[in-house]
């Protein structure tokens, strides 16, 4: 076996990633679900603000939210909103949450009000048919 058909196809490039243009506004969006969102959003901040208001250590003072992006169907266009039928599904929202400092992801010492804030705001309304912790993704993260 030559050099050449042991590396069949070396040499040769191929697409390996579709590259995408990250949207930077929600008008794909139906007026409900922009209105929604723009809700939850808002509910992250006051609640990421509450959590580090009274904070003694200089990088939780620092901390800042920097960035939250919304990925997954909503983002793409795809999503699901079928409450009607037997299965009843709907999408959720996919935040990912860029936070100033690492120590800031930890879940349950600094999102967890967040979660019952959800379920308080939308869980109880019956919003969605779900609760919102449920139909809210988070993911929080640093800038590297």
């Amino acid at each position: 076996m030559n050099k050449a058909s042991k590396n069949k196809g070396a040499g040769r490039v191929l697409p390996c990633y579709t590259y995408l243009t990250m949207r930077t506004d929600l008008d794909h969006l139906p007026p409900q679900k922009q209105r929604e969102l723009e809700r939850v959003v808002q509910l992250i901040f006051e609640e990421f603000e509450d959590a580090f208001a009274l904070a003694r250590h200089e990088w939780k003072k620092a901390g800042r939210i920097l960035k939250v992006i919304l990925y997954g169907s909503y983002a793409r266009g795809t999503w699901v909103d079928e409450p009607h039928t037997a299965k009843g599904y709907q999408s959720d929202f996919d935040l990912l949450i860029i936070v100033s400092d690492k120590r800031l992801t930890d879940r349950v010492k600094y999102w967890s009000k967040l979660d019952e804030r959800l379920m308080r705001e939308y869980g109880l309304k019956g919003h969605a048919g779900q609760s919102a912790s449920s139909s809210t993704s988070r993911s929080a993260c640093t800038r590297s």
